[in-house]
């Protein structure tokens, strides 16, 4: 345990174990060693601008095809076998149609890298 020197060392350790005691109150968890000093105790909603931006990145670096990244981004849409029967047939229009539209850009690239197709 820190023994505080001074007064003004005092309350800092008073203030940041006040803190700690609100923190575990509210999550339900002590602070971590190497976690984070500071930290928020509210949760900051993502937009749905942050939301698509940070799958788009977590797809990029998956090792999944290029063209569904490029038709989630087109269309906001994430089809897999799991859920494409329950896609409207509109929705997975949009979706192919993406899909064509990469492999057409992808061949007037003319041999060009089709990563750049995503950027």
């Amino acid at each position: 345990m820190l023994i505080p020197a001074n007064p003004k060392q005092k309350r800092l350790v008073t203030a940041l174990l006040r803190e700690q005691k609100k923190a575990f109150q509210k999550t339900g968890r002590d602070a971590f060693r190497g976690g984070p000093f500071h930290f928020s105790l509210e949760p900051t909603p993502l937009s749905g601008e942050d939301t698509e931006l940070l799958t788009l990145k977590a797809m990029r670096s998956a090792p999944i095809p290029a063209h569904f990244a490029f038709a989630y981004e087109k269309t906001g849409l994430i089809i897999t076998a799991e859920n494409i029967g329950r896609m409207s047939a509109a929705n997975l229009e949009r979706w192919e149609s993406a899909i064509t539209q990469y492999f057409q850009m992808e061949r007037q690239a003319k041999g060009g890298a089709t990563s750049a197709l995503l950027h």
